[in-house]
């Protein structure tokens, strides 16, 4: 049973720690075991156990939203996820506008019509006399402080 394997690792751990208070007081390992503590069998288990189960290191993973509104967004997300990557780090980048977790009718209108009408078609003034007439009633958010 799974209690008992707890009840033998706990030992043989138990074990081990006084091989090594043996050990780090002078004596060989050999020398450290010779009053049959079962410590040369408790490290013979360990190194069979690691054959076993090999060290399980939990990857490290990063989830980046991004959205469809424009390139810029996952051009960053891209470039954000290449640099976690080359550190180690697993990523995923989703996609809020189109994630089905996330899917709101209006967000894929609205990048639809924002990256085909103003994106393709240059008409960044017309967007931008949308902004500032938000910004007027108060309907825009103030940006968000600098980190530095």
């Amino acid at each position: 049973t799974s209690r008992a394997v707890i009840h033998e690792l706990a030992a043989d751990a138990r074990t081990l720690n006084e091989l090594g208070h043996k050990w780090r007081s002078g004596a060989s390992i050999i020398e450290a075991d010779e009053d049959n503590t079962g410590g040369m069998e408790a490290i013979v288990k360990f190194y069979r156990g690691l054959v076993q189960y090999p060290l399980q290191t939990a990857k490290r993973r990063v989830l980046i939203f991004t959205c469809s509104f424009g390139g810029g967004h996952k051009s960053a997300a891209t470039a954000v996820s290449d640099y976690l990557k080359a550190a180690g780090f697993e990523t995923v980048v989703m996609d809020t506008t189109h994630d089905q977790h996330f899917y709101m009718e209006y967000n894929v209108l609205s990048a639809k019509m924002f990256n085909d009408f103003i994106i393709k078609g240059q008409r960044y003034g017309i967007f931008n006399m949308m902004d500032t007439f938000k910004q007027l009633m108060g309907l825009l958010r103030k940006p968000c402080p600098s980190p530095s």
